[in-house]
């Protein structure tokens, strides 16, 4: 460690400092100093708070994902899709969750939804009736889902 490593150990005061062996604290709303009184070794690692995950729709405009970590809680999710078309726009909700033998939430599945533009012939609003603003399913689009820990 060197005399600079052991001076820096020793603090400017002379107060010794001691290494953590517990697991660093889950992330906090608002920033805090915090009070303990020992380091973090160099190699510590924080929780993952979010997943990651692309995936590919299939004929009827689903996709499904595993995230990357479990959440104790539902999680929030968005998703975020690429076309290299101008077509109209998809929006995309959550059909169903996975949950694992823990309840912990590991996985869901997406369906997409293509809108559509009113019809140029409309000509009365009764004609709205049973009209809806998706049309097919968007099938081979790749979607990615981030899933993100409730807060």
């Amino acid at each position: 460690m060197g005399w600079f490593g052991s001076w820096i150990r020793q603090g400017l005061l002379g107060n010794s400092i001691s290494l953590s062996d517990s697991m660093p604290p889950a992330e906090a709303i608002s920033a805090a100093p915090g009070v303990g009184s020992q380091a973090s070794r160099d190699d510590h690692k924080h929780p993952r708070l979010t997943s990651v995950a692309w995936g590919v729709t299939d004929a009827s405009g689903e996709v499904s994902y595993s995230f990357t970590r479990s959440f104790a809680n539902k999680p929030g999710v968005d998703f975020t899709y690429e076309e290299n078309a101008n077509n109209q726009p998809i929006i995309f909700k959550v059909k169903s969750w996975v949950t694992n033998v823990n309840g912990e939430y590991v996985g869901a599945t997406a369906r997409g939804y293509r809108l559509q533009t009113l019809p140029t012939t409309l000509t009365l609003i009764t004609q709205l009736i049973g009209f809806s603003v998706s049309i097919n399913a968007p099938a081979g689009i790749n979607v990615s889902c981030i899933a993100v820990q409730t807060s």
